[in-house]
C-alpha cells in the first residue's frame, strides 16, 4: 500500500483484529506486517498513523500480529521515542552521526556511527548490544584474489 491515507486505514483496521483475536484466545496463524520506509508513512498518515502502529506494537504480539519497519533515517524528529520505544528489537547500519546513532539504537553511546557499513549491523534487544559483519558469498569463478581472501 503506498497511500499514507489506507496504509493509515489497514494499521486501523489491524489493531481491532489483535482485540478481535486476544479475545478469542486461540492460537491463530501468524500475521506480520512490513512497513518499507517508517518516516514516509509517519509523514504522510500522521498522528492516526503513530496512534495505530503504537497500539499494535503494544498488543499485536500478543495477537500472533508482528511489525517490521524500516527507515533510511530514524532521525528523532521523524521518529518519536515513544515509537521507537515499543520496537523490542532494532538492527541498526552504519549512522552518520552519535545522535542519529542514539536515535535509532535507543542507547547512549551506542558506536553505530563508527560501524564500516557495507553488511556490518548491531543488534540492539533487551539492553544488549550485539555486532553482526555478514558474510559475503562469491560465486564460481570469481576472481582468485577475492577467492583467497575468503578462506
Amino acid at each position: 500500500i503506498q497511500d499514507a491515507a489506507r496504509a493509515t486505514d489497514t494499521l486501523e483496521w489491524l489493531v481491532e483484529l489483535a482485540q478481535a483475536r486476544r479475545e478469542r484466545k486461540e492460537v491463530l496463524p501468524r500475521i506480520i506486517v512490513f512497513v518499507d520506509e517508517l518516516g514516509d508513512l509517519l509523514n504522510g498518515g500522521g498522528q492516526p498513523a503513530e496512534a495505530a502502529l503504537n497500539r499494535l506494537l503494544q498488543h499485536g504480539h500478543e495477537a500472533g500480529i508482528h511489525l517490521v519497519a524500516g527507515a533510511q533515517r530514524p532521525a528523532a524528529p521523524a521518529v518519536s521515542s515513544l515509537l521507537r520505544g515499543h520496537f523490542p528489537v532494532r538492527l541498526v547500519g552504519r549512522m552518520t552521526s552519535a545522535d542519529d546513532a542514539r536515535a535509532a539504537s535507543g542507547r547512549a553511546s551506542s558506536g553505530a556511527e563508527q560501524l564500516r557499513g557495507r553488511s556490518e549491523f548491531m543488534a540492539v534487544a533487551g539492553g544488549h548490544t550485539t555486532r553482526f559483519l555478514a558474510a559475503g558469498w562469491l560465486q564460481e569463478g570469481a576472481s582468485p584474489a577475492l577467492r583467497a581472501g575468503s578462506d
